[in-house]
């Protein structure tokens, strides 16, 4: 049943126009990976993060200062 009420969700944020969702909360991610919404691009600040980090770590991005 969650399940619908979020495929629902997603359906009518396409139907009023949206191109992007960015997923702000834990579960709204893994709610995206497994819906397949084609006409919505979705932003996953935690996979952001998650590569960002591990790009830092292994050195194949400094880390930027900010004056």
């Amino acid at each position: 049943m969650l399940y619908r009420i979020r495929v629902n969700a997603m359906t009518w944020l396409e139907e009023q126009g949206a191109e992007l969702v960015i997923a702000g909360c834990t579960e709204i991610s893994v709610v995206l990976k497994k819906l397949k919404c084609n006409a919505l691009i979705d932003i996953d600040p935690l996979d952001i993060l998650a590569n960002l980090t591990l790009d830092l770590a292994f050195g194949h991005q400094d880390i930027p200062i900010v004056i």
